[in-house]
């Protein structure tokens, strides 16, 4: 009998998933993203507010936040904004998601744009750049604990 072989992620290399946050206060679209993201091999967390988002987003560090720009009360702009100003996600991968198809970025809040309906191969390209800078922000504090571990007291 043969053992089951793990189904390959998009980063096999890196000993833990991606933690990714969808916001979208529509159920199906948070739904077909977490599957999408799940089945990418993120571990996946959803919010349903702005408000909400920024509250996990301080307190859980996230690799990639998916954000819907047209929320209840504060706006996916003001969350991203938020998110970025503090807490422990501060420097995650923010992927607008909309069904604008303007293209804007605010490079201060978002580092790439998705589109609704979502593209497979366009989500599969943001989860591997969020991947990148996980990875890249990994090694940089490897070597930085490393340099400091080598300087003489």
């Amino acid at each position: 009998m043969g053992t089951a072989r793990r189904p390959q992620s998009a980063f096999e290399d890196d000993r833990r998933p991606l933690r990714a946050m969808v916001v979208d206060d529509h159920p199906l679209n948070r739904l077909v993203m977490r599957t999408l993201l799940a089945e990418s091999g993120c571990a996946v967390t959803v919010a349903e507010t702005g408000e909400e988002a920024v509250r996990l987003a301080c307190r859980q560090a996230f690799d990639l936040v998916v954000m819907d720009l047209n929320l209840p009360g504060i706006t996916g702009d003001e969350a991203a904004a938020a998110i970025r100003r503090a807490g422990a996600s501060r420097n995650a991968f923010i992927a607008r998601w909309s069904t604008d198809a303007d293209g804007r970025l605010s490079g201060a809040l978002y580092d790439g744009a998705l589109p609704k309906p979502i593209r497979y191969a366009e989500l599969t390209a943001t989860v591997a750049l969020a991947h990148r800078r996980m990875v890249n922000r990994a090694e940089s504090s490897r070597r930085s604990r490393a340099d400091s571990d080598r300087r003489p007291l």
